[in-house]
Formats: structure tokens, sequence, C-alpha cells
């Protein structure tokens, strides 16, 4: 049997629009559902390093999104 290191990634809507300060990405383990969010290209770059570069959720299906931070003046 071989298994070769993989890692699932699942991404909510790609947006043009850049990362407000008040929202921050948050990952999502496999079987949990994604937020009715969105994500910009330089948000999920970030992620995909991480992956990439040092082998962060090796072997998992993870999701990717925006989490709006309430306590930074976000929308209440």
């Amino acid at each position: 049997e071989l298994e070769l290191p993989y890692t699932i990634v699942r991404v909510a809507p790609l947006v043009d629009k850049p990362t407000q300060s008040n929202e921050k990405v948050i990952v999502t383990a496999e079987g949990q559902q994604l937020p009715d969010k969105h994500i910009d290209d330089t948000s999920l770059a970030s992620v995909l390093n991480l992956i990439v570069e040092n082998g962060a959720y090796r072997n998992q299906s993870i999701g990717v999104t925006l989490k709006t931070d309430q306590t930074d003046g976000g929308p209440k």
C-alpha cells in the first residue's frame, strides 16, 4: 500500500476585494460547514503557502474562509 501526502482544500467563493481589518482567515476541519462568507486570493494564498512550505494540514481535508471579528468594530 502506498499513501502519498495530500491536503484537500475547500474554499469559500473568491472575491476581488481585499480582506478588511475586521476579518480574519479561518480554517475549518473536515465535516464542518463553511460559513456563508467569501475569501480573497491573497488570504487564500497565505494558507496555501502554509500547506506547501510547512506541511501544515498534511493528510487532512480543510475549509478556508473569512470570519468577521466582532471585537474589531465589525458588523454586530
